[in-house]
Parts: structure tokens; C-alpha cells; sequence
């Protein structure tokens, strides 16, 4: 809806793309819709979210912290893997020796 808005297009063609094939729906604007309901939506989450963030960059801090966190765990998780490939050559090198 967003889109339409934006773009000033009165409808578009959503395609929908599966396994089994494609759907094709034609999606009307409905600018009462839009003024009514999704307009003063956008503009609250506008208004108390991004520029919040923007003016502070509490969730980029968040983020950037959890990164970090989670840095650890992958190379903890990257190791333990090593460490198991390494034993699974061990064990195939021994294994084909003994034939």
C-alpha cells in the first residue's frame, strides 16, 4: 500500500510464485484506506521509532552488543566443528590403515 501511495499508481499486479505455479491479483489503491488507517500508522512508527533511533542509536548500541555476544559463541561453535572434523579424519585415516 505504501508503494502505491509513493509511486502514485491507482493499482499494480501482485504475482505470487509457488511450486505449483503462479497467481496473478490485481490490487486496487483505496485512498480512504491509506488517509484513514495506514497514513497515521506510518507516521506514529515514523515519529517513535526511527526518529528515536535516529536521534540516539539505542538499537544500533543493542545490536552492536549482542553482535559481539554472539561473536564468541560462533568461534566457540567454529572450534568444537574443527575439533570434530579433525577426530572424523582420525578415525577414517585408522579405520582404512586396519584393512
Amino acid at each position: 500500500m505504501t508503494q502505491l501511495a509513493r509511486s502514485e499508481q491507482k493499482s499494480v499486479t501482485l504475482i505470487i510464485l509457488t511450486k505449483l505455479g503462479f497467481i496473478d491479483l490485481p490490487i486496487q489503491f483505496d485512498e480512504q484506506y491509506w488517509c484513514k488507517s495506514m497514513l497515521p500508522k506510518l507516521k506514529q512508527f515514523f515519529e517513535t521509532i526511527v526518529v528515536t533511533e535516529i536521534l540516539t542509536g539505542h538499537m544500533k548500541k543493542r545490536l552492536d552488543s549482542n553482535i559481539s555476544e554472539n561473536a564468541d559463541t560462533v568461534t566457540n561453535i567454529d572450534e568444537t566443528t574443527e575439533e570434530k572434523k579433525e577426530d572424523l579424519d582420525d578415525s577414517l585415516s585408522n579405520s582404512s590403515s586396519g584393512k
